[in-house]
C-alpha cells in the first residue's frame, strides 16, 4: 500500500494515513471543535496551524525524518498539536506520564537517543532540545499545510513503553500502516461520525487512549480529553455535562461508576450510544449492570495487547446478553484481515498468537526480544504476535482469557511486568532484594505487595521504602503494601518461593 499525496485521495475507499485524515477534516470542516480539555476548544483548522508552526520549528532546531519526539507532558490541548507536528515533520511520537521519575526517563532516552521534547512549563530535560507546552499556542505558520512531510508505509508512527521483565522498558514500535488499519477499522465497525463526543480518560502514555484518537482522525468528531480527577461522580457530571456520546475505559472505571457507594446518577449516562470496555480483563457480573442501568448504549468487550496496535479482537454484547447474567466473557472474532492460532506451551496450556497487519514493527533496540514474541507465518506470508495470553475454546468455537503465560499482570487497566519492579527496586543502594506479588482487587484488578530485604546493615524503614518507589517508579506501579523482611523463602530450585510469600498475608488480603 502507497499512501497517496493529499491531492489525489479518494476518501471513501483507501487506508488513510492518520495525518492525510486530520488533514481532510482541516479543509472540510476547519471551523468545527476538535479538542476539548478543561475551559479550552480548538477547531480543527486551528490545531492545524499550531502543529504546522511547531512542525517548522521542530525543523529550524534540526528534527530530522524519523526522530522521535518525547511528549513528556501533561495530556491537553497541545500535547495532540504536539503528536501532530511529530508527523508533519516526518517524525514519531514517544508518550511517557509527565511524573516519570528520572532514573526511568533516563533508561528510555538511552534506548531511543531521542534529542526532542516537549515539557510542561519550566521543566527541563537534561540532553535534550525542550519546547514547553505552554509556548505551542504563540506560534505562528504560514506554511502551505497540505505540503507538510508525509508518514510513508512503513515509518513508525508512535512508540509506547511498557513494563520489562528486565528492569528495563520495552519500546513497542507500531507502523504507520498498522495504525492506518486501526483508523480504518475503527471508521467502519461502529457506525459513528462527526457528531460523536469522545471521551479519552486514559493517558497519552496508556494504548487505550490512541482508540480515542484513532475515532477522532476516522470520523472526523470532537474529542474530550478528560484530566479531571477519576472519581465516579465527576466523570458522570462531565458527560452529562457535555453530553458525551463515546467511552473506552478500563473495566475498573465501569467497576466504580456501577459501585452503589458512590450513588453515581446513571441519568447522566443517557447520551452514551457506545461503551467500550478494555485494558484488562472485565468481571462479568459488569455486565448485567450496564445492560440494565445503561440500557441505549451497544457495549463492546475489547481485546488486545499494545504489540497488536491497542485491539485485536472483540465482542458487541447481544441485548439478551445484557439483560441476563453472563458468567464468562469472549475474547470475540478478530480485527478485519486478523486472524488468530493458538500453540501450547511448556505445561500443556494454549496460549494466543494473533496475526495481522496491526502486529508491532518491533521492541526498539531489542531484536533478541523481538525475534522471541514475533513469528512470521510462510503460509499466510503475515507475522503474528506471541501474546502470552493463556486462553480457552468454549461453545461455537469462542475464546475466553484464562491468564498469562509469565508474570505479567494487569493492574488498573496498565499491563505490569513483575520483574521489571523487582529489578527497579533491588538496583537500589539501600535495598538487597525485592519481590513482588499481585492480589485479587475488586477495584483495580490486581493490586500489588513488594517484599523488601534491606541491604546489608541498612536499616531500613517502611516510610524510606515508599520514598524509593515514589522517586523510581511510575505511579500505577506503585506497591498497595509493602512488607520488611530479613531474607525470601526459597523455593527447591533456589528461586523465590512467591507461594510462601502470599502465604505470610493475611487472609483477608489473599
Amino acid at each position: 500500500m502507497q499512501l497517496s499525496k493529499f491531492q489525489s485521495i479518494n476518501y471513501e475507499d483507501q487506508y488513510l494515513s492518520p495525518l492525510q485524515w486530520f488533514h481532510y477534516w482541516a479543509k472540510t470542516q476547519p471551523n468545527k471543535i476538535a479538542i476539548v480539555n478543561d475551559n479550552v476548544s480548538i477547531t480543527f483548522s486551528e490545531m492545524d496551524r499550531l502543529s504546522a508552526a511547531l512542525s517548522t520549528k521542530l525543523k529550524d532546531r534540526g528534527f530530522l525524518k524519523g526522530e522521535s519526539l518525547l511528549l513528556a507532558c501533561d495530556k491537553n490541548v497541545y500535547s495532540i498539536v504536539a503528536m501532530l507536528a511529530a508527523w508533519k515533520a516526518g517524525g514519531f511520537y514517544i508518550p511517557i506520564d509527565a511524573s516519570t521519575p528520572k532514573t526511568r526517563l533516563n533508561s528510555i532516552l538511552q534506548i531511543t537517543k531521542t534529542r526532542f521534547a516537549i515539557v510542561n512549563e519550566n521543566h527541563n530535560i537534561e540532553g535534550c532540545i525542550c519546547i514547553e507546552q505552554h509556548d505551542i499556542k504563540k506560534m505562528k505558520s504560514n506554511i502551505d499545510i497540505k505540503e507538510d512531510s508525509m508518514l510513508r508505509e512503513h515509518d513508525v508512527a508512535y512508540c509506547i513503553f511498557t513494563s520489562g521483565s528486565t528492569g528495563i522498558p520495552k519500546g513497542v514500535t507500531i507502523l504507520n500502516h498498522s495504525l492506518c488499519h486501526f483508523i480504518t477499522w475503527c471508521r467502519s465497525a461502529f457506525n459513528l461520525d462527526g457528531k460523536a463526543k469522545v471521551l479519552n480518560i486514559a493517558e497519552l502514555s496508556f494504548d487505550q487512549s490512541v482508540m480515542d484518537i484513532a475515532f477522532w482522525l476516522g470520523v472526523g468528531c470532537e474529542l474530550h480529553l478528560y484530566s479531571k480527577p477519576k472519581h465516579p461522580n465527576a466523570i458522570a457530571t462531565y458527560v452529562s455535562l457535555n453530553k458525551i456520546t463515546v467511552i473506552s475505559s478500563v473495566p475498573t472505571t465501569f467497576g466504580l461508576i456501577l459501585d452503589e457507594r458512590f450513588q453515581v446518577k446513571l441519568d447522566d449516562f443517557v447520551t452514551i450510544s457506545h461503551l467500550f470496555i478494555g485494558g484488562a480483563a472485565c468481571p462479568a457480573k459488569y455486565i448485567n449492570q450496564i445492560g440494565v442501568r445503561i440500557p441505549q448504549a451497544r457495549v463492546f468487550n475489547m481485546y488486545g495487547p499494545t504489540e497488536v496496535t491497542v485491539y485485536c479482537m472483540f465482542h458487541e454484547f447481544s441485548k439478551h446478553e445484557l439483560t441476563t447474567e453472563v458468567n464468562e466473557i469472549p475474547l470475540g472474532k478478530p480485527l478485519q484481515n486478523h486472524f488468530y492460532r493458538t500453540q501450547k506451551n511448556e505445561e500443556g496450556a494454549e496460549e494466543l498468537v494473533i496475526y495481522g497487519p496491526q502486529v508491532m514493527h518491533s521492541y526498539w533496540g531489542d531484536s533478541k526480544r523481538t525475534e522471541s514474541v514475533k513469528l512470521f507465518s510462510e503460509q499466510e506470508g503475515i507475522y503474528g504476535y506471541k501474546t502470552g495470553d493463556i486462553v480457552k475454546k468454549g461453545q461455537n468455537d469462542e475464546l475466553y482469557y484464562v491468564g498469562r503465560a509469565n508474570e505479567t499482570i494487569k493492574s488498573g487497566g496498565y499491563r505490569i511486568d513483575l520483574g521489571d519492579i523487582e529489578m527497579t527496586l533491588s538496583k537500589q543502594s539501600e535495598i538487597s532484594l525485592a519481590s513482588i506479588v499481585s492480589l485479587p482487587d475488586k477495584f483495580l484488578e490486581n493490586s500489588l505487595h513488594a517484599f523488601i530485604v534491606p541491604a546489608h546493615k541498612v536499616n531500613l524503614k517502611l516510610s524510606d521504602v515508599h520514598a524509593i518507589i515514589q522517586s523510581s517508579l511510575p505511579l500505577y506501579m506503585h506497591p498497595k503494601n509493602v512488607t520488611i523482611l530479613d531474607q525470601l523463602p526459597l523455593n527447591t530450585s533456589g528461586k523465590v518461593d512467591k507461594k510462601a510469600l502470599l502465604a505470610m498475608l493475611p487472609s483477608s488480603s489473599v
